[in-house]
């Protein structure tokens, strides 16, 4: 995922960014439930690992299948769980609409992770 955004509050949508080359992209389609992690800042090798183009992100990762089936990491963070409402091929790219229906809000004391300027930093939360 290269981007995440809010987009609307009623109903709960967010957008999500992925490379069109992405193996996540690859087995999503329109209806397809979906897990949005925020990591903790602390979780940079988590991140990192999940960055790999073509990757298969779950081997040596612990997860859990969400109350709705889709893969969920066991970290302590926010999560949003929802479902592909939409996806827009932009080019290189594809723009996914979620409709959030679910927020575990996890850790929210501990500072949040955010990828800028080529490098992970730590933000508040």
């Amino acid at each position: 995922m290269s981007s995440l955004a809010s987009v609307s509050v009623v109903p709960a949508v967010a957008s999500v960014s992925m490379g069109n080359g992405s193996t996540t992209l690859a087995a999503l389609k329109e209806g397809s439930r979906v897990v949005v992690h925020m990591l903790d800042a602390d979780r940079t090798d988590l991140a990192d690992a999940f960055a790999v183009p073509g990757a298969d992100h779950f081997v040596g990762t612990e997860w859990i299948p969400s109350t709705e089936g889709a893969p969920q990491l066991s970290v302590p963070g926010p999560v949003l769980h929802g479902f592909v409402q939409a996806m827009t091929d932009t080019g290189s790219a594809t723009l996914i609409a979620v409709t959030v229906d679910r927020i575990d809000i996890g850790n929210r004391r501990a500072p949040g992770l955010v990828r800028m300027a080529r490098g992970w930093h730590e933000i508040p939360r």
